[in-house]
């Protein structure tokens, strides 16, 4: 198994480098690499196809021009999903402020959507505070979905090493919050 994580870290390289230097077939390959995993992110954050593929796009570009500066030797997810949830939140500050008739029209409940946004925002700044190493695992398990036996093959660990890391990972998270219990943990 360590043979073949040390076969794909090799090809991983090789493909970054190749993008890097602006290779469109290494670039088409990250993109169909993370695409999917990526678009879902951005339609779970933002419940809005429309705006998510306008989003989805914007994400690659910037990815694409800081590629540079992408280290190889660190997971691409986390870096990736910090472009996107970037992204996410510089939309959201150019959208117009909504007027108050609009809020009182709609069908659902307004300010749980607000309050759900602005829970998701501070989740998302808190992960942002972490180490490197807890942001990896959490969005890893968290924001990617994958299995504790698929976090270990992707950074090398083994199984038994990733739980206890999520476990520390989210208890060190959990400090971080505290004082916003009430808009983290208590959401509808």
């Amino acid at each position: 198994m360590k043979g073949e994580n040390v076969l794909k870290n090799e090809m991983w390289s090789k493909t970054i480098s190749k993008a890097k230097k602006g290779n469109k077939k290494a670039q088409e390959n990250i993109i169909s690499m993370y695409g999917n995993n990526l678009l879902g992110y951005i339609i779970n954050i933002t419940h809005d196809l429309n705006l998510a593929e306008d989003i989805y796009q914007e994400v690659w570009i910037k990815v694409l021009k800081n590629l540079k500066s992408y280290d190889v030797m660190r997971p691409f997810s986390p870096w990736l999903i910090t472009i996107a949830r970037n992204t996410i939140y510089d939309n959201k500050a150019k959208e117009k402020v909504i007027e108050f008739s609009q809020l009182t029209q709609s069908e659902n409940y307004p300010e749980d959507e607000l309050l759900e946004k602005e829970r998701l925002q501070l989740l998302n700044e808190l992960i942002d505070t972490l180490s490197e190493h807890d942001k990896n695992i959490i969005v890893l398990k968290y924001f990617e979905e994958l299995s504790n036996e698929e976090i270990a093959n992707r950074l090398n660990s083994d199984c038994g090493t990733i739980k206890w890391q999520l476990y520390e990972a989210k208890k060190r998270l959990k400090k971080k919050a505290s004082g916003e219990e009430d808009l983290l943990w208590n959401a509808n």
